[in-house]
Parts: structure tokens; C-alpha cells; sequence
């Protein structure tokens, strides 16, 4: 029997548009889980293998380095963010935009949103994790198809 609601009846994930819908019934440890299989999930993603340390130039890294903070990629990212930042639940973004837009504080922001201070820490680091996690992947995305097309930058 399968009790992570993030995978189907088989073992495989389930898709985005199936988790939207299915995830904001979660109980807080049902994220917690969630959540740290992802964060496991992206670390066997970044971590090296030796074999391709040995195959890896230093001119392809700087290459790379150079092509991510190019007008078109750092356009990319910025518009992966603005969806992404829509993707998140309401209470996420109006967290999100108390902190870092109004520049309040936990305390601040909790009073003016009426919610404890746990709840806006949660909402606070969900939210982000979610943003980096969706920012990683696609920079990872980007690296993937410049090191396979090296005259042409993912869109």
C-alpha cells in the first residue's frame, strides 16, 4: 500500500498538476516527508560522479559561468521565478510578500497577516524551498542542454 499521496499506486511520482491539487490537504509532516525526499532527490542530482570530474574541462565550467549570467538566461530565470512565485499558495505569497517586499519582520509580518509566528516561518520556508528547488532545476536545466548544444542557451 502506497502512504506517500506524492507517488502513484505504482511507486512513480505523481505529476505537477496532480500535486497541486492533492497537496493542500497535507498534513505539516506529510510536507516534512515530502519535502525531504526532494531535498535527498536534489542532492544525488548535484552531487559528481568520478568519471565525469575526469571528462570535465575548466573551459567548459567557465564557458557555462559566463552563458548564466547572460541577458537571455538571466531573463529565463526571472520569468521561471514569477511563475513559480504564482504557483505557491496565497498565504505563501502574501508571507513572501510581507518579508521581503514590505521588509518586515516574523513578529511584523505575523500581526499584519494574523497568523502565529511559526505559521509565517512555515509559509516562509516552504515558499522558498519550493522557489530554489524550482530555480535549481532549471538552472540545472540550462547547464544540461548548453554542455549538450554549446551555441545554443535553453528557453
Amino acid at each position: 500500500m502506497n502512504t506517500k499521496p506524492w507517488l502513484k499506486s505504482d511507486g512513480t511520482p505523481k505529476s505537477e498538476n496532480e500535486l497541486q491539487m492533492e497537496c493542500k490537504s497535507w498534513s505539516s509532516s506529510t510536507w516534512d516527508e515530502y519535502l525531504a525526499q526532494l531535498e535527498h532527490q536534489q542532492k544525488e542530482i548535484l552531487m559528481d560522479k568520478p568519471q565525469d570530474c575526469e571528462t570535465y574541462s575548466q573551459d567548459e565550467h567557465t564557458n557555462w559561468l559566463d552563458n548564466l549570467f547572460d541577458t537571455e538566461t538571466y531573463s529565463h530565470l526571472e520569468s521561471k521565478l514569477e511563475d513559480e512565485l504564482k504557483k505557491l499558495s496565497v498565504e505563501q505569497q502574501r508571507v513572501l510578500r510581507s518579508i521581503f517586499w514590505e521588509n518586515l519582520s516574523l513578529g511584523q509580518a505575523a500581526k499584519e497577516l494574523k497568523l502565529n509566528k511559526s505559521t509565517v516561518m512555515r509559509n516562509r520556508d516552504r515558499a522558498l524551498q519550493s522557489l530554489s528547488k524550482a530555480l535549481i532545476l532549471s538552472v540545472l536545466k540550462i547547464k544540461q542542454d548548453s554542455t549538450s548544444q554549446p551555441n545554443e542557451l535553453a528557453g
